[in-house]
């Protein structure tokens, strides 16, 4: 009987042993990554040094643009007859998007809306929305770029278009003696010379004044709609593969994870001592054997596997978006990672020197101490 129970404890211990190997890394990284996204000033300080210090916006913006503009060009024709403001942001090159950004989309600007847009999150976690709904405050932003700033912003956008051509001057003196005199003439999409230059300017400068006028105090996004619109729009993306109930239940065991994940690997541990453990001896080997390659295992996923994972992933990214743009997300991407998996990597070394330490010192204990039981078995 008593043989018989030591056989089934140290099954029972085995097999908690193997499960505690693979779940090891598993719960490692989703601990670190629990603890980094659900601390709303540190994902603020990083989401806002994304979007001011990376290139990600300005590319995402300049592929947007061409985009629209190449969509635009398909369905209007000739750019020279309608010009539009989709076609004017066509011309900017990534270096004018940058300096744009750096003027009018600034720390100062974007850290309240991350910050907004963090709370509205977590707060949708715990709700019954089917979507998270985000105010943004825009009076700042309306003010920071009435100034010298939107004044800045212009010359930028009127400095990258090019010179006209005659044919663009013809163009235009052409619409111009076709309407009533008084009517508006759109100027085509280059610097006119002289003596229209003047007019252009003023135009353009006309045309952000009233931009700037017309926006709101706040927007809300995505906009509201009834519960029954939103729940079809939800299904209809859970048919394209975004299912947001889904991505709901995740981020709230992430949450989970990382708030009480440690307590796994503790608990695995101890019902390996309870399953096998009588001496000094086999409390190091069944306990540091299981995290030599529980940390072993970590490491090779943390320094290898997990950033081959996510290159894959980036793969299916660059099928759907400009290169460019996927290239500076991989890069957003490896540096958010690095924030999660750095501390995994400390901890994995730690528990592996741990492991080793219990592996190679208990057993001499036990020898010391002539291996007396911790336990008279029957």
């Amino acid at each position: 009987m008593s043989n018989f129970r030591e056989t089934l404890g140290k099954l029972l211990a085995l097999i908690t042993a193997v499960v505690f190997v693979i779940a090891l890394p598993l719960i490692l990284i989703l601990f670190n990554v629990g603890r980094v996204v659900f601390d709303q000033p540190r994902m603020t300080e990083i989401t806002t040094e994304v979007a001011v210090e990376s290139k990600l916006i300005p590319l995402v913006l300049e592929w947007f643009s061409k985009s629209r503009a190449a969509q635009r060009q398909a369905v209007v024709g000739d750019l020279i007859e309608e010009p539009d403001i989709v076609d004017l942001l066509n011309f900017l090159s990534l270096s004018e998007w940058v300096q744009l950004r750096d003027l009018d989309l600034t720390r100062e600007i974007m850290e309240p809306w991350v910050a907004a847009s963090l709370e509205e999150g977590y707060r949708w976690i715990d709700s019954d929305d089917v979507f998270p709904h985000v105010l943004y405050d825009l009076r700042d932003f309306r003010a920071w770029v009435s100034g010298v700033r939107g004044e800045q912003s212009l010359e930028i956008v009127y400095n990258s278009l090019p010179s006209c051509t005659d044919e663009q001057v013809a163009d235009f003196q052409q619409r111009l003696t076709e309407v009533p005199a008084g009517q508006l003439v759109a100027y085509n999409l280059c610097q006119f010379p002289p003596p229209y230059e003047t007019d252009q300017r003023s135009d353009y400068a006309e045309s952000l004044i009233e931009v700037i006028v017309n926006i709101p105090d706040t927007i809300t996004l995505p906009a509201d709609l009834p519960d029954d619109q939103e729940r079809a729009r939800a299904d209809e993306l859970a048919e394209q593969g975004f299912d947001v109930d889904q991505i709901k239940d995740s981020l709230r065991w992430i949450r989970f994870m990382g708030a009480w994940g440690w307590l796994i690997p503790l608990g695995l541990l101890l019902f390996i001592v309870i399953f096998a453990v009588r001496t000094w001896s086999s409390l190091g080997r069944w306990s540091g054997i299981p995290l030599l390659f529980g940390a072993l295992l970590t490491l090779l996923i943390a320094f290898g596997a997990f950033p081959l994972f996510m290159r894959l992933g980036m793969a299916g990214v660059r099928n759907v978006v400009d290169p460019e743009v996927a290239n500076e997300m991989a890069k957003v991407v490896r540096q958010v990672i690095d924030i999660f998996l750095n501390p995994v990597k400390l901890q994995a070394g730690i528990l592996f020197m741990v492991g080793l330490v219990a592996a190679n010192v208990l057993p001499r204990v036990g020898k010391n101490n002539e291996e007396e039981p911790f336990a008279e078995e029957e």
